[in-house]
């Protein structure tokens, strides 16, 4: 899971929140307008975490590649491709 590899449990919630921000119907996708989005008083926990929140970026990358992957073989389209 994605959430091991954060070591906080803020900086694991504040990615999620950051997920759920970036699959809404907005009009355009800045820590800004995804703070304001998600109820947040501001953007600077958004920004924190993509620039300063420490975390394993390689096994997020490689969890999330995975998670990808795994959905993409179940899907019906997935299946009808070699």
């Amino acid at each position: 899971m994605v959430s091991g590899c954060f070591a906080r449990c803020e900086t694991r919630t504040t990615a999620a929140e950051l997920v759920a921000g970036l699959l809404l119907e907005v009009d355009t996708r800045n820590c800004w307008t995804l703070a304001q989005a998600l109820g947040h008083p501001g953007p600077h926990r958004l920004q924190h975490l993509l620039s300063r929140a420490r975390f394993d970026h390689e096994e997020a990358r490689k969890e999330i590649t995975r998670l990808v992957i795994g959905r993409w073989r179940t899907s019906p389209r997935g299946r009808a491709r070699p």
